[in-house]
């Protein structure tokens, strides 16, 4: 895979036989792959157990446009660049265009990806033409902090990296507070401190940390930053298999992910959607998101949603 790189011209399809649930038509093997170029390539799902189109991750420095032409049996999603699964494994200065036709549950969806940019074209999506969804990475249960160092074996993190803490229903630790995030300062490769912001993590403005109170638990938040949405063209169709809740664009972190530096410019945006809730724009505990150039029609509930967030200017 490292290397590939295939230039066309949309003309060559790819129609896989989905006798079953669960097929992904392009995803990555087993290990880190580095200068992949996919230009110009159709994948076709049909049929009711049509499900990804790709799911790719541990990935760098990638150039992806694909067309995915679907009928209206196809769920799943249509290409997801290191999103919630299959192994959980970010990726680096990856740039995707997406040109597609009924995606499914999904259109594009960037996931743990630090670096590079997303365009989408889409018409006809049962649920989001666009998601930005960093998740956590992992966890650590501690019971005693010594020197306000947390002992995290393996945590895989450099300082400033973001983390989440939770009280488990204890008493919350002094100096923090119950499920906000924090940065590390990466003390070795099997202990951190914390600081309140990622500035102050690199010039070791730790945070004095009390006691702890039974079990409480430190999530690694999972990245998503440095990355340009230079435009979405898009139509949304509400279904029932999209799912209750409905958004062409989704920034969110829900999920145990932090966004840094997101900007998303050049939204041209239908949603028609008569059976469930709905939403155009939708950011939910997002940071450093930036959204401007929308032009939206549509949406049952409302148009442009930030809930546990700053709303700082509507034009």
């Amino acid at each position: 895979f490292t290397g590939m790189v295939w230039n066309g011209d949309f003309t060559t399809e790819i129609h896989p036989d989905f006798a079953s649930s669960g097929i992904r038509m392009l995803s990555t093997p087993d290990s880190l792959h580095k200068n992949v170029t996919i230009k110009g390539l159709t994948l076709v799902r049909i049929g009711s157990n049509a499900e990804h189109g790709g799911l790719l991750d541990a990935l760098e420095d990638c150039d992806f446009d694909i067309k995915i032409l679907s009928d209206g049996a196809a769920f799943g999603g249509a290409l997801g660049i290191s999103p919630f699964f299959p192994e959980n494994r970010p990726s680096k200065n990856v740039n995707a265009k997406l040109r597609c036709t009924n995606g499914g549950n999904f259109g594009l969806q960037y996931g743990n990806v630090s670096g590079g940019e997303m365009e989408v074209i889409n018409e006809g999506t049962q649920r989001e033409a666009l998601g930005l969804e960093p998740y956590a990475l992992g966890k650590q249960d501690v019971s005693t902090i010594t020197s306000d160092t947390i002992s995290w074996v393996s945590h895989g993190m450099v300082t400033g990296d973001p983390v989440i803490y939770s009280a488990q229903g204890s008493t919350v630790i002094a100096g923090l507070v119950n499920g906000r995030f924090y940065f590390a300062v990466k003390i070795d490769d099997d202990s951190v401190k914390l600081a309140s912001s990622t500035e102050q993590a690199w010039i070791a403005d730790i945070i004095s940390l009390g006691s702890v109170t039974g079990t409480q638990r430190f999530y690694r938040a999972g990245l998503l930053e440095n990355i340009l949405v230079k435009g979405v063209r898009s139509s949304v169709i509400g279904v029932v298999s999209g799912g209750s809740s409905t958004g062409v664009i989704i920034a969110t972190a829900t999920s145990g992910g932090f966004h840094r530096n997101v900007r998303i410019k050049g939204v041209a945006s239908v949603l028609d959607n008569d059976v469930s809730g709905s939403q155009n724009i939708n950011i939910v505990g997002a940071n450093g998101v930036i959204v401007s150039d929308v032009d939206i029609m549509g949406a049952e509930t409302v148009g442009v949603q930030v809930n546990r967030g700053f709303l700082q200017g509507v034009k």
